[in-house]
């Protein structure tokens, strides 16, 4: 079982399709496990270094796909999405956004998203663990519990294969946006044109960051502070969502709409 959860459509294996570095074309064809009969979409994959400070050495694949616009005469080029996560598959996430896509951008661009290293049909992690949402809440002083804490969190990496355990080094934001910009090129367009949700807003001002004469557009919807205490980021996020919850209910007060 992939640690993520998330298995992601993948290419037809009886379609030949060979991954490629930087070549500015990628080889679309049917995609396996297609969710939405209603979304004419095409899978890919190209091949990128799992090191970018040694591109002459191992390559992983990215799969991609895309729903192209039909208005070849229209078109400016291709809106990469990304959904967030960290982990979501951007394949699944692509079949739903395309249906609710307004029709003036989907006009204009082919709509692609990929699965980012480490997740789905891409070279994946692959661990025997189940993740869920239970969060475990220690009274202060708990050392023991802290300790079984720890413990169980150093097992888990004890379940993943070894291949994992090779890859996990270079799974990060940094080499997802770099990532990002090979499918830039490979989808052939100059300069990137961009939707990321929640964690995707820090995939986005990352690759931004990178390559800051290669950004055509940006939209960074829910971003995330750029920060690596959780506690202090889980603490803001409630504190606004209780904020915008009373705003609303004294809003609504009176109209039938209230929310006690």
């Amino acid at each position: 079982m992939e640690a993520n959860g998330i298995s992601g459509i993948e290419p037809d294996p009886s379609v030949p399709v060979t991954p490629e570095l930087g070549t500015g074309s990628i080889e679309w064809g049917p995609c396996v496990d297609a969710q939405s009969a209603s979304v004419d979409v095409e899978c890919g994959s190209i091949a990128v270094p799992l090191d970018y400070d040694a591109p002459d050495g191992r390559l992983i694949d990215i799969a991609v796909a895309r729903v192209p616009t039909v208005y070849d005469d229209e078109r400016i080029g291709s809106l990469l999405l990304n959904p967030g996560g960290p982990g979501a598959s951007g394949i699944d996430f692509l079949q739903t956004v395309a249906l609710v896509m307004p029709e003036e951008i989907s006009r204009r661009f082919d709509l692609v998203s990929f699965d980012p290293r480490g997740v789905g049909a891409s070279t994946a992690v692959e661990c025997d663990n189940a993740f869920d949402d239970d969060i475990t809440l220690l009274e202060e002083g708990d050392d023991a519990g802290w300790d079984a804490l720890v413990a169980e969190a150093e097992g888990q990496a004890s379940t993943c294969t070894s291949d994992t355990i090779e890859i996990g080094s270079w799974l990060g934001t940094n080499n997802a946006a770099r990532d990002l910009d090979e499918i830039r090129d490979a989808v052939g367009d100059d300069r990137l044109s961009y939707v990321g949700f929640s964690y995707g807003t820090r995939l986005g001002a990352t690759y931004a960051e990178l390559f800051p004469d290669r950004v055509r557009a940006l939209v960074l919807d829910g971003a995330v502070k750029p920060i690596d205490d959780f506690t202090e980021l889980d603490a803001e996020q409630a504190a606004l969502a209780f904020e915008r919850g009373v705003r609303l209910d004294e809003a609504t007060e009176g109209h039938g709409l209230g929310l006690a």
